[in-house]
């Protein structure tokens, strides 16, 4: 058995608390897989199904693994007795807690509770022996073992497994609601990486699709000739993909922080005053991603109204005017594109008309006539 998280009991209460007040469990299993792709994975395989008799998650990657520098052993007893850090950073703990208390930190692999009561991480890197941490929900302490790999095991691979699967956690990890889910929550990890995903129910019952392929929301319509990335003072560059989405059932602007949705809707973030157009009722789609701001622990949606999004509001209410130009630019071709279009109409349904109707004085139709509105007449010479 390992000694308890070198976070700190106050920490570990903390993310204990974080993780049970969540209310998707689809949420803990979006950062288990962000961590797959995190570690450079290609192909990460989530499935829910049976282990003996209980009702078991697991996330399966075949990234780089964990801390793949270390000995399995070495890297999987760092991550139980760090819950909440950051080695990149190199924070220390009394930073830690106040990055978790900020939001600044996901619920990591304490999410499990969650999902369900009991956690295996199975770790193997470069053909090593597998290494295998058990967590427990509410227990500080793990446990580590290590065990040959099966024949015909991946040289390196990571898997996670949670046992125990809690009866409200069923329906929302069923195979559509959470590869829907996942789309949507990791659009931008999934597009900037390039990654397979893909979720297997095999718990779904009798003839019910079973295997799905997450497939990251594209959005249709047409896109808004807009910089693709937008300054923001004191902040790394906000990033903008918007489109007019003409006939769309709800069109959105969703807003992300580090390519992890926040809000579905721009409107939703009130205390920011976007409840207006252009961002609303105008038929604008899109997102817009900003990772600057404080997301409050525990929801991942919505923002903390601190410096970082005022200085994201005032950032993005000096790009509406562009996005009112752009509207009207487009609105303005489509108009012509009609009109061109009705004169094309009209020219087919009177060709021939004056050999069939000899009797009618009717005006001549030359293909070099222009009757589209806002166009000149051709002049002299």
């Amino acid at each position: 058995a390992l000694p308890g998280c070198g976070c700190g009991r106050e920490t570990f209460d903390l993310i204990r608390w974080l993780a049970r007040t969540q209310n998707d469990p689809r949420k803990a299993v979006a950062e288990l897989v962000q961590n797959s792709i995190d570690a450079q994975a290609r192909h990460v395989l989530v499935e829910r199904r049976r282990v003996g008799r209980a009702r078991a998650l697991m996330i399966r990657d075949d990234g780089q693994g964990v801390l793949p520098e270390l000995e399995r052993e070495e890297a999987l007893c760092y991550i139980a007795t760090h819950i909440g850090h950051s080695r990149k950073l190199g924070l220390s703990p009394r930073e830690r807690h106040e990055r978790v208390i900020a939001g600044k930190y996901g619920i990591g692999l304490l999410g499990f509770w969650a999902v369900g009561r009991r956690m295996e991480m199975r770790s193997r890197v470069a053909g090593s022996p597998l290494a295998v941490l058990h967590l427990v929900e509410d227990r500080q302490s793990a446990e580590l073992v290590t065990q040959p790999a099966l024949i015909g095991a991946a040289e390196t691979y990571t898997e996670i497994v949670v046992l125990d699967l809690h009866d409200a956690a069923l329906r929302p990890l069923s195979g559509r609601r959470l590869a829907d889910y996942l789309a949507a929550e990791l659009r931008g990890p999934l597009l900037q990486s390039g990654v397979d995903l893909e979720v297997h129910d095999a718990m779904a019952r009798g003839l019910a699709q079973k295997r799905f392929t997450v497939v990251p929301r594209r959005f249709e319509g047409e896109r808004l000739a807009l910089p693709d990335e937008v300054p923001v003072e004191g902040h790394e560059p906000m990033r903008v993909e918007l489109y007019l989405a003409r006939g769309a059932e709800r069109p959105a602007i969703q807003v992300s922080c580090a390519g992890t949705l926040v809000a579905d809707d721009l409107c939703e973030l009130k205390a920011l005053g976007f409840a207006e157009p252009p961002w609303v009722g105008r038929a604008v789609a899109g997102v817009i991603d900003f990772v600057g701001f404080t997301v409050p622990p525990g929801t991942r949606r919505g923002v903390v109204p601190d410096r970082a999004a005022a200085a994201f509001a005032r950032a993005l209410y000096g790009l509406g005017e562009k996005i009112e130009a752009e509207l009207a630019r487009l609105d303005r071709e489509r108009r012509v594109a009609a009109d061109r279009q009705v004169v094309k109409e009209l020219r087919r349904a009177l060709r021939g008309l004056g050999e069939r109707m000899p009797q009618y004085d009717l005006p001549e139709v030359t293909p070099g006539e222009r009757a589209v509105a806002g166009e000149a007449e051709p002049g002299p010479g």
